[in-house]
């Protein structure tokens, strides 16, 4: 029970301090720190202030040589989202044919430009595959997974205007925008290329990596925020090969 009461006794032995007047103390106001009005989301950074006590917001206390707890007081501290998973537990992977969007760590979502059907003969440096600089997932923002091996964990990634995704040679790309760009989306069949493994980073965070055939991951530059392929080379690469935070998504799954 998360509650603002004076003491541990009144917490946890006094049941009328759960009742009636007292029915406040364990309530709590939700205030977004940043996308104030948005609809929440992963995360995001929140105050939980007391419906009880006017101003008062959920915050961490400790004191020299104890250990810490959690308290309230004016200002308070800010608490993220996250996803309720077990510790080294793997959420359930994604349903054949279930749409889905990435986002990066710095809350930048991957795009399919156009929404598919980006490859060589696009005119260089003014034309990339695939973007990190959009804030929301919108229908360009939209891949359908498709399990190739679900048991072995690879998959492919079908764009809104049914192309797939290429990871070019297989991976290990990383250099100017051109005709061997890291990636295209106007396949539209099925080999190694198109073929990626789902690799999880953290399952409490519920982040995820892509691994391509020649065993790179795909990397989202900066973290994500590029779009602009002539200033950047290319927003997303295929040559990194470790995870990071550069090579860590989130992954969302939509109706």
């Amino acid at each position: 029970m998360l509650g603002t009461w004076s003491d541990s006794w009144d917490c946890y032995y006094a049941n009328q301090y759960l009742e009636g007047a007292y029915a406040d103390n364990q309530d709590w106001i939700v205030q977004q720190v940043e996308r104030r009005g948005q609809p929440l989301r992963y995360g995001d950074k929140l105050y939980l202030e007391s419906k009880a006590s006017a101003g008062k917001r959920l915050s961490h206390d400790w004191r020299p040589g104890e250990s810490s707890w959690i308290s309230y007081s004016s200002g308070g501290d800010y608490w993220i989202i996250e996803p309720a998973v077990a510790a080294n537990v793997a959420p359930p992977p994604p349903a054949a044919g279930q749409p889905l969007g990435f986002m990066t760590l710095n809350g930048h979502s991957l795009t399919a430009v156009n929404g598919g059907g980006v490859g060589a003969q696009d005119t260089p440096q003014t034309v990339v595959a695939l973007r990190s600089d959009a804030r929301q997932i919108g229908p360009n923002e939209t891949f359908r997974w498709v399990w190739l091996d679900a048991a072995a964990g690879q998959f492919a990634l079908q764009t809104a205007n049914g192309h797939y995704v290429t990871a070019v040679n297989g991976g290990g790309m990383g250099g100017p925008n051109d005709a061997t760009s890291p990636f295209h989306t106007d396949a539209t069949w099925l080999r190694a290329w198109e073929t990626f493994t789902l690799v999880h980073v953290d399952a409490q965070r519920g982040t995820v990596a892509l691994r391509t055939a020649t065993g790179n991951y795909v990397s989202a530059v900066n973290g994500g925020g590029v779009g602009d392929g002539a200033r950047n080379n290319v927003p997303i690469h295929t040559d990194a090969v470790r995870v990071s935070t550069w090579e860590t998504f989130v992954l969302h799954t939509l109706g």
